[in-house]
């Protein structure tokens, strides 16, 4: 069978007002551009190396809180 003849005997079964026939073309394009633009899934990368001059660099950040409570 070639494609789409079901849904062609399934559609003139009854009348279509333009209307109707509007809406079902609307709605096919819908159908077929959601297939189109579904995202493709990229391959798994990893992430670059941190030089061993950035890693130095990040030791000597101190992040910690400050001694004590928090003042609010």
């Amino acid at each position: 069978m070639k494609a789409g003849v079901i849904q062609e005997v399934k559609r003139r079964r009854y009348f279509e007002n333009k209307q109707d026939e509007k809406k079902r073309r609307t709605r096919d394009a819908a159908k077929r551009n959601k297939r189109s633009r579904r995202p493709f899934s990229r391959p798994f990368q990893q992430k670059p190396e941190v030089p061993e001059a950035k890693k130095s660099d990040d030791d000597g950040d101190n992040w910690d809180l400050p001694q004590g409570g928090i003042p609010y």
